[in-house]
C-alpha cells in the first residue's frame, strides 16, 4: 500500500507546472516569509487550518538552549548537546513497549518539528550559534516547490561542544558532536482531497563520557567545597569512555478527503488517513580504560574487574519499531472526531561482553507484535464551553491513556490518566557494566489533573498588570525508577506530586518584566525530588533603537530554583538516577541579551551566568556537573528566497 501511494506522488511530482500562474505574474511577487508557509503533519492530523508562515519574531531567540528554552525546568551536564530530562514528572506519550533510551533524544529533530513548505520561491533557513567553549551549532533547510502540488526541503545539523573546566580539559579538546541530516517531500492533490508528507531522518551523537568531577575526598556535608576548587585542581571521573547513539527515522501521513452528497451540509465531512512510522535506534557504551574508571567513578561493579587490564567493556542495543495507523476522522456539525486502529511490530538485541568468559555476546529479546484502538472527539457544550476527550487502549486491554480537557473562558482543566509498562531499559540489562531481570515489574498507574486560567488584568492598572494562575497535582502508584547505584527499583508506595504558581506580566511604556513563580513538593515516597520554589524573571526594554534603525529587545533574565537533591547521571546506562549526597541549585543565574532583526536576519547576543565570581565559582543542574560558566555567546538565523 505504501509503495503505490509512493509511486503515485512520483508521477505527481513528475507533472509539467502548466497550471502555475505566468511567469510575468510570478515574478512581479516580492518573495519573503509572507509567500512561504508550511504544513506539520499533526497540523493535518488534527485539521487544524491555521496558516503557518516562517517565524521572524526575534522575542527570546537568545533562550536556544534546552534548558532555557524549557523555562529551566530540565536539568543537563552543563554543556548544551549533553544528557537532559525534565526535572518535573512527564507521563509517557507511547504506551506499550519503548526503548527507554531518552537521555539525547531532545537534541534530534523530531517527527512534530519537521516542516513541509508551501512556498512560491525556494528557500533557505540559516541557523548559526556560537558560544564560549567550542560551543557550535549549525542547521540548515532548503525547501522549493516542484510543482504548485508538491515540494521538497533537505535538512542539515551539527552541534560541537569542548570540555569546559578540569586539569584534564585542553583547548579545543572535544567533548561532543551532534549530526544529522534529513529529507522531507509533500504533495497535495489539485482538488486538495488527497494529501501526503513524508520525511527520512537520520542522527548521530557521540559523547566522550567524563563522569562530572572526581569527588571522592569530599564528603556530603561539604561537598560544596567542590564548586569553590580552582580548575586546575578539578579531574574528570572517568577516561577513554564514548557513548555512542545512531537513530533513523522515516515517517509518512497521508489523508483523502470522502467525496461529499450533495444533500450534506458543508461542516460535515468524512476523512481516511494512515501514517506509518518507522523507527531504529543504536546505543553503545565503550569504556578502555575500566580499572582506572572504576576507582573513580563505577566504585561497584558485579564482577571482578582486576580481569579487565588492557581489555575494553562494550555495551550496546539495537532497536526497531515499525507503527502503522488508520482509521477515520472528520466533522458533523458541531462534533470533530477521531478514530483509529494501529499496530506495532519490534525487534530488541543486546550485543554485550560477557564478563565470565570475556566473549563478545549477544542477546535477543522476542517482543510480540502489538495492537491499540484510539478515539477523539472534540465538541462544544455551551456557548464558552468544551471539552477535548481522547482514549488509546492496547488489546486486549493492557495499557491504556486516557484524556480529558475542559475549556471555557476564564480556565481550562485536564485530565490525564495513563496506565503503561516498564520500558526495556527498565525490564532487561545483560551486562556488561549492569545485569538485571525485572519480569515481575507492575504497571505504572499515573494521574494528573492540571488547572491553568489566561492572564487576567488587575483591576485600574489592567493596561499595565496581569496575571495567570495555575496548579496541579500527580498522583504515580508503581512508580520506576533508578536507585543511587543506578539500579532500576520500583516503589511500593506512591509518589503524589503538588504544585502551584503564578505567571506576571507588567507593561509600562516600552518596558516589559516577565516572571513566573512556582511551588512544587512531593508528599509520597521519597524517589522523586523536585525542587521547593522555582522563579523565572524577565526584565526587559522593546523598541526601536538607533534613532529608530534596529528593532530589538534588550534585557535580564533571571533563574533561581531552590537547593535540592538533583538526579545524578549514569553514563553506562544513559540514566538519571537518585542521589542522596550532592545539594545542587540555589544559586542565582543572570543572563543580559539583546535580540535584534536586521532585514531578514534575527539575530543575538548574550553574556552568561554574569554573577559568577560573585554569586560563587560555579554551580550544579546535575551532581558532579558544573552548569553553564560565564561566556559571550551570538546567534544568528537568515533566511533567503531566491
Amino acid at each position: 500500500m505504501v509503495i503505490c501511494w509512493l509511486l503515485i506522488s512520483s508521477l505527481a511530482l513528475a507533472q509539467d507546472n502548466t497550471n502555475r500562474n505566468s511567469t510575468s505574474k510570478k515574478d512581479s511577487i516580492r518573495y519573503g516569509p509572507h509567500t512561504t508557509r508550511y504544513y506539520y503533519w499533526h497540523t493535518l492530523y488534527h485539521n487544524i487550518d491555521d496558516t503557518l508562515y516562517i517565524d521572524t519574531a526575534y522575542a527570546n531567540r537568545h533562550r536556544y538552549n534546552l534548558v532555557q528554552k524549557n523555562n529551566n525546568m530540565w536539568q543537563d551536564l552543563g554543556v548544551f548537546g549533553t544528557a537532559a530530562q525534565p526535572i518535573f514528572y512527564r507521563e509517557p506519550e507511547q504506551i506499550g513497549t519503548r526503548l527507554g533510551y531518552n537521555s539525547l533524544a531532545p537534541y534530534r529533530l523530531h517527527r512534530d518539528e519537521v516542516r513541509y513548505f508551501d512556498s512560491y520561491s525556494p528557500v533557505t533557513d540559516l541557523d548559526y550559534i556560537q558560544g564560549g567553549k567550542g560551543r557550535t551549532r549549525l542547521r540548515v533547510t532548503h525547501a522549493r516547490s516542484i510543482t504548485p502540488e508538491a515540494s521538497a526541503a533537505i535538512f542539515f545539523q551539527r552541534q560541537e561542544a569542548n570540555k569546559i573546566l578540569g586539569r584534564n580539559s585542553r583547548r579545543n579538546d572535544p567533548m561532543l558532536t551532534n549530526q544529522g541530516y534529513g529529507t522531507m517531500a509533500r504533495f497535495f492533490s489539485r482538488d486538495l482531497r488527497y494529501k501526503l508528507l513524508a520525511h527520512f531522518l537520520y542522527s548521530e551523537h557521540a559523547v566522550q563520557e567524563n563522569g562530572g568531577y572526581n569527588t571522592n575526598e569530599l564528603s556530603p556535608s561539604t561537598s560544596h567545597m567542590l564548586a569553590n576548587l580552582p580548575p586546575q585542581e578539578l579531574a574528570y571521573s572517568l577516561e577513554q569512555v564514548v557513548s555512542r547513539e545512531k537513530v533513523y527515522n522515516f515517517h509518512l501521513y497521508q489523508q483523502l478527503d470522502l467525496p461529499k452528497d450533495s444533500l450534506q451540509q458543508i461542516k460535515q465531512t468524512v476523512q481516511l488517513f494512515h501514517q506509518l512510522e518507522w523507527l531504529r535506534q543504536a546505543n553503545e557504551y565503550v569504556d578502555e580504560n575500566l580499572l582506572s574508571n572504576f576507582r573513580n567513578f563505577y566504585r561497584r561493579l558485579p564482577f571482578n574487574v582486576a580481569q579487565w587490564r588492557g581489555r575494553e567493556l562494550r555495551y550496546a542495543t539495537h532497536y526497531q519499531q515499525l507503527d502503522n495507523r488508520a482509521g477515520i476522522k472528520g466533522q458533523w456539525h458541531g462534533l470533530r472526531y477521531r478514530t483509529y486502529l494501529r499496530n506495532r511490530i519490534y525487534s530488541f538485541q543486546a550485543n554485550y561482553t560477557d564478563v565470565n568468559t570475556l566473549a563478545d555476546s549477544a542477546k535477543n529479546v522476542h517482543l510480540a507484535p502489538e495492537w491499540f484502538a484510539g478515539a477523539v472527539a472534540q465538541f462544544a457544550v455551551y456557548q464558552h464551553h468544551s471539552i477535548d476527550a481522547e482514549a488509546e487502549v492496547q488489546l486486549p486491554l493492557q495499557d491504556y491513556r486516557t484524556k480529558i480537557i475542559y475549556h471555557n473562558k476564564w480556565f481550562k482543566g485536564t485530565w490525564v490518566r495513563t496506565v503503561f509498562s516498564p520500558d526495556l531499559t527498565q525490564r532487561h540489562v545483560f551486562g556488561s557494566f549492569f545485569k538485571w531481570a525485572n519480569p515481575d515489574f507492575y504497571r505504572t498507574i499515573s494521574d494528573r489533573l492540571n488547572y491553568e486560567t489566561g492572564f487576567i488584568p488587575v483591576p485600574f492598572i489592567k493596561k499595565y498588570l496581569s496575571f495567570a494562575h495555575f496548579a496541579g497535582f500527580e498522583n504515580i502508584q508503581n512508580f520506576v525508577y533508578y536507585d543511587t547505584a543506578g539500579i532500576a527499583r520500583q516503589t511500593t508506595e506512591g509518589v503524589r506530586l503538588l504544585h502551584a504558581g503564578l505567571h506576571i506580566r507588567a507593561q509600562w511604556k516600552d518596558w516589559q518584566w516577565h516572571t513566573q513563580i512556582r511551588y512544587s513538593q512531593n508528599i509520597g515516597e521519597d524517589v522523586f525530588r523536585v525542587p521547593p520554589l522555582l522563579i523565572n524573571s524577565q526584565l526587559f526594554i522593546q523598541k526601536k533603537f538607533f534613532a529608530g534603525e534596529l528593532d530589538g529587545q534588550l534585557g535580564l533574565d533571571f533563574h533561581w530554583k531552590s537547593a535540592f537533591y538533583a538526579n545524578a547521571f549514569m553514563p553506562a546506562t544513559q540514566q538519571f538516577i537518585l542521589n542522596n549526597r550532592y545539594l545542587t541549585d540555589g544559586y542565582p543565574v543572570l543572563d543580559l541579551f539583546f535580540n535584534f532583526k536586521i532585514s531578514r536576519a534575527l539575530l543575538f547576543v548574550k553574556l552568561t551566568n554574569m554573577l559568577q565570581d560573585i554569586a560563587g565559582k560555579a554551580y550544579f543542574n546535575t551532581p558532579r556537573y558544573f552548569a553553564q560558566p560565564r561566556s559571550l555567546e551570538i546567534g544568528i538565523n537568515w533566511l533567503f528566497f531566491d
